[in-house]
């Protein structure tokens, strides 16, 4: 019988600390923004990123919005298309992404929207970059001789080139000229476009080892205050145990 009691007495107990357990991961939620995946080898999303459902209203400022695919593929959503996510940098404030379709000519335009409207710029490009788009449909080839591109000109026949590069180097001759435009990136080779944030400015907090976040809830576009995201112990008082079992036995404290 006494057996039976104190196992009851230590069941007890074990249940008010894990309440206390859970009531400290979620106030760590909260003040530290839990990282989240879409997978285990995908990018950790964190502020600015907000993660969202398909059907869910647009996330707020300053609307970085990224999803999961049913694939468990991190992507970009914007108005009307998606780009994949390869990899987040948020100390030096990067995201880098690949159109999964190799074809960022379709999407070109809503691309530049997408970066003038939030500021962003890329790291190795100038602030003005002269592009020329060429219509590749007449070449008849699935690839041009600069196969490093892998552009599928079948499915994707409108090329995008630098202006200073060599249009007999890019195998552009059988291919007609369509206009020039000035655009803040440079033309996307490899598949591969990095763009870098610079507004909310967390690098500071990320050098230091720390979290970023808006200073007050409120805020939206102000100013971003650091947040030491440090794993803490709960230390559970005798008192509190005596309260609760009627008996003094241990003294625990748990670490996170």
């Amino acid at each position: 019988m006494t057996s039976v009691l104190l196992l009851q007495r230590d069941c007890v107990l074990m249940k008010l600390l894990l309440m206390l357990i859970l009531i400290r991961s979620g106030s760590a939620h909260n003040e530290c923004h839990e990282n989240l995946s879409c997978g285990p080898d995908e990018p950790l999303i964190r502020f600015p990123f907000q993660l969202m459902k398909e059907m869910e209203e647009p996330c707020t400022y300053p609307r970085l919005c990224l999803s999961c695919t049913e694939k468990n593929v991190t992507h970009l959503v914007l108005s009307t298309i998606k780009l994949q996510v390869t990899d987040i940098d948020y100390q030096n404030q990067e995201i880098r992404l690949t159109d999964p379709e190799n074809c960022f000519t379709n999407k070109f335009m809503e691309v530049i929207n997408f970066i003038r409207s939030y500021q962003l710029e890329s790291p190795y490009d100038g602030p003005e970059n002269n592009l020329i788009f060429f219509n590749c449909t007449s070449a008849g080839l699935p690839y041009l001789r600069n196969n490093y591109m892998r552009q599928d000109m079948v499915s994707c026949p409108i090329y995008m080139a630098n202006s200073f590069e060599s249009v007999l180097g890019l195998d552009l001759t059988s291919c007609t000229k369509m206009f020039n435009i000035t655009a803040p990136i440079a033309a996307v080779h490899w598949n591969l476009l990095i763009l870098r944030w610079t507004k909310p400015n967390c690098a500071e907090c990320e050098a230091k080892g720390k979290r970023c976040k808006w200073k007050t809830n409120k805020d939206t576009e102000g100013d971003i205050e650091c947040l030491e995201c440090k794993r803490k112990g709960i230390h559970v008082p005798k008192s509190f145990i005596f309260a609760t079992t009627g008996q003094i036995r241990h003294s625990y404290k748990f670490v996170f």
